[in-house]
């Protein structure tokens, strides 16, 4: 009841309800929208995956590390520092999350024979873990204190199920408290070995092997890279279909087996068995594999994925056939990111494959001038006052596109006709069954004899139906100004 929080929520506070409904343990999606009907935020949050495990069950809030980045990416929220979270109040101080100095960092299989959690120290120095306690949720409800332990800075401890007294079950949630009511971490109970890389501080991955008491051991290739995404293709028609896609690259020295590898997030897509990439190689994975080979019928392509790269930015990430993420990028589609590829028929490029890619400094829109070729266009028209008036004080040529897009313009002519003016006998006329020709010899002043051929030919003909039942004297061209513009 908004009661109740009243009493936690500072004094001042904004707090309102009741809401109707309530909020799924499991995980759903929240929208915020204004008066007007307007969808001002969304957040989508989960119990698993890359979440924060503490928020399911222990009491504590999840809470947002940063309130200006985007509430869709887990790595942007923690759990609250006290038990009932922060209602009414800034969630954190600064933007990072508080540092926790004694976490989980390696976990065996509740399958293994021998069960072991291990904990380690990330501060710089040596810590008291009397009264810690370690508490399991699920499918086992267990508790064990410790007492009588100093860990030193950077060292881990680890406790096997004779110390503890229990295996928690394969989902089940386990919590590490402080002596004095904080959590200071939590993980999920797995059928596989888990631990923290880098130790202490980074995601839980699937170490190459057991560690107990030592470093945490991964056998992850970093060779592989996520090169060029195009994830907004320019529709040029309607109702035509987009096509995704996402270039990988091997930038190491050595050949890649790529069996059993996948997209985890963003897309969804396995490698079959025997996928291989050689040092330099270049592997497209399409949404429509078929019609992008029709595209670049030499380029190594393969698919289809499952799903749609997001027009407004998301997280992709390459996994290994152990689970570990062989690379990882959230790209957007604003700020510094590349405008032009953002529907403007540009792919993202990474610019350097040994760059930081999750920083947009490190892509670029693809250049396509390459795949243009230059175009010559006349347009036509009568001649006509503008609404601004006083036109003899402007020499301009205005042109504009009708959407965002990039155009390059070389050679433009502006020809302009005064039929009062031009000698009628250097005007021929001739007229067919659908269409009326007037050829007019131009040798007006600033036109070399040279020149006079290639403008005659420029603008030789006019074509309209319209002018078939007209006669020469009587067509209206005679007293009108008809500029050519011819670039």
């Amino acid at each position: 009841m908004p009661e109740l929080l009243l009493n936690q929520a500072p004094l001042g506070a904004l707090v309102f309800g009741p809401f109707t409904g309530k909020l799924s343990n499991n995980g759903e999606t929240l929208y915020l929208v204004n008066n007007s009907g307007r969808l001002l935020n969304e957040m989508r949050y989960r119990d698993s995956g890359d979440w924060p495990v503490a928020p399911d069950g222990a009491g504590v809030s999840l809470a947002k590390l940063n309130p200006d980045r985007e509430s869709d990416s887990p790595a942007n929220w923690t759990w609250s520092e006290q038990v009932g979270g922060s209602p009414g109040a800034e969630n954190f101080s600064s933007s990072q999350a508080p540092i926790r100095l004694v976490r989980f960092n390696e976990m065996a299989s509740v399958t293994d024979d021998v069960f072991y959690l291990e904990l380690v120290n990330i501060g710089d120095t040596t810590l008291n873990l009397n009264d810690l306690r370690i508490e399991v949720q699920g499918s086992v409800e267990a508790t064990y204190e410790c007492s009588g332990m100093m860990l030193e800075s950077g060292n881990t401890f680890w406790l096997s199920e004779a110390d503890l007294g229990f295996i928690p079950g394969e989902g089940d949630r386990v919590f590490l408290w402080s002596a004095d009511g904080h959590l200071l971490d939590a993980v999920l109970a797995d059928d596989t070995l888990r631990g923290r890389y880098p130790d202490g501080t980074g995601q839980w991955l699937y170490p190459a092997a057991a560690t107990w008491g030592a470093p945490n051991v991964f056998a992850i290739c970093q060779d592989i890279v996520i090169n060029e995404i195009m994830y907004h293709p320019m529709v040029l028609r309607e109702g035509e279909e987009s096509n995704n896609w996402v270039e990988l690259y091997n930038r190491g020295m050595e050949t890649v087996d790529m069996s059993d590898w996948s997209f985890t997030k963003g897309i969804g897509y396995n490698f079959p068995l025997d996928t291989t990439m050689e040092p330099g190689e270049y592997l497209v994975v399409a949404h429509d594999a078929a019609r992008l080979s029709n595209r670049f019928p030499d380029a190594h392509i393969i698919g289809d994925f499952n799903g749609n790269l997001s027009n407004g930015g998301e997280d992709l990430v390459l996994s290994d056939q152990h689970g570990n993420p062989a690379d990882t990028i959230r790209y957007y589609d604003d700020g510094t990111w590349p405008e032009y590829a953002d529907g403007g028929g540009c792919s993202l490029e990474l610019i350097e494959p040994w760059a930081n890619n999750n920083r947009a400094e490190a892509w670029a829109a693809s250049n396509e001038l390459g795949r243009s070729s230059w175009q010559n266009y006349v347009y036509r028209t009568v001649a006509t006052s503008s609404p601004v008036g006083q036109d003899y004080l402007y020499s301009e040529f205005v042109m504009g596109l009708l959407d965002q897009g990039e155009i390059l313009i070389d050679d433009i002519e502006v020809i302009e006709w005064n039929f009062n003016n031009i000698d009628k006998s250097r005007i021929r006329t001739s007229k067919e069954e659908q269409q009326f020709h007037i050829a007019v010899w131009n040798e007006g002043p600033g036109f070399s004899p040279s020149q006079r051929t290639k403008l005659f030919k420029k603008f030789s003909r006019i074509d309209d139906p319209a002018l078939k039942k007209e006669t020469p004297k009587r067509h209206p061209i005679e007293s009108e100004r008809l500029p050519d513009a011819i670039f």
